[in-house]
């Protein structure tokens, strides 16, 4: 189940009965946007025993290596805000899936990649 603030309040011990049993929110987008549901989300899906995981949404803003290093501190800090990794059941995911600005194959790599690195050298130390 992939979850934001999109989705408006959600009924966990619904989502549990249904016999769904993971779900990935979105802690962050972008250099500084945070989820608004995203704390909240967590804690009520951990109350009910649905797994959570937590993903960052890499926007185009997000053009090179030093972009992909402040989006990644950016869901560090969502998460660290969210009681840290260890509160989470499933590792931490990276959502890219536009490419409106035009990037080449090598260029998106390299965002993706230090963004990867980044966040996880950050969250695992």
């Amino acid at each position: 189940m992939d979850v934001s603030r999109y989705q408006g309040k959600i009924d966990w011990k619904a989502v549990k009965a249904s016999g769904i049993s993971f779900a990935f929110l979105k802690a962050s987008q972008g250099k500084s946007y945070r989820d608004k549901t995203f704390i909240g989300n967590a804690q009520a899906a951990r109350a009910v025993g649905v797994l959570v995981g937590a993903y960052h949404y890499l926007d185009d803003s997000a053009k090179t290596p030093e972009d992909a290093r402040k989006e990644a501190a950016n869901f560090v800090s969502a998460i660290n805000s969210a009681e840290g990794i260890a509160a989470f059941d499933l590792p931490p995911v990276m959502d890219y899936e536009s490419n409106k600005s035009g990037l080449s194959k090598a260029e998106l790599t390299a965002v993706a990649r230090t963004f990867r690195f980044h966040a996880n050298d950050v969250l695992f130390l």
